[in-house]
Parts: C-alpha cells; sequence; structure tokens
C-alpha cells in the first residue's frame, strides 16, 4: 500500500516560521512539512506541504483546526 498520495503546496505570503509551525504541529500528531525543506538550493517560496492521501476528512478537518490554532494571530 502507498502511504503517499495527493500533496497540496500552500505558499505564505506573510513571514511565519513555517519550521517551527511544522514541529508544533507535529508534537500533537499533525504531521505537515515546511515547503523549504524541498528545495535542494535556497528556498525561493515558503509555507506548508499537505499531505492528504492517508487521511479521512475527520483528520482532516482537525488538522486544519491544529494549524489554525499554531499560526500566530495577527
Amino acid at each position: 500500500p502507498s502511504h503517499y498520495g495527493m500533496h497540496v503546496a500552500a505558499t505564505g505570503c506573510v513571514p511565519v516560521d513555517w519550521d517551527r509551525i511544522s514541529t508544533v504541529l507535529g508534537s500533537s500528531n499533525v504531521k505537515i512539512h515546511a515547503l523549504g525543506r524541498y528545495f535542494m538550493a535556497k528556498p525561493s517560496m515558503s509555507g506548508l506541504v499537505f499531505g492528504l492521501g492517508s487521511v479521512d476528512v475527520e483528520q482532516i478537518s482537525s488538522g486544519l483546526a491544529a494549524l489554525r490554532r499554531a499560526l500566530p494571530k495577527r
């Protein structure tokens, strides 16, 4: 079975420490990656990569709620 499937990259338009957000979410069992880790050279974009292939709708909703809580308030 494949644990990989659909991935969506969401770029950020304001400066946020996406690596920190990824770490915070990982400690809550939400696996998400900062976009910067996918660049071989200096990243030209920042944001997050969402892997949606092996999760159900309830898990996605729960993960997005955790992301909202982890993002800095603006």
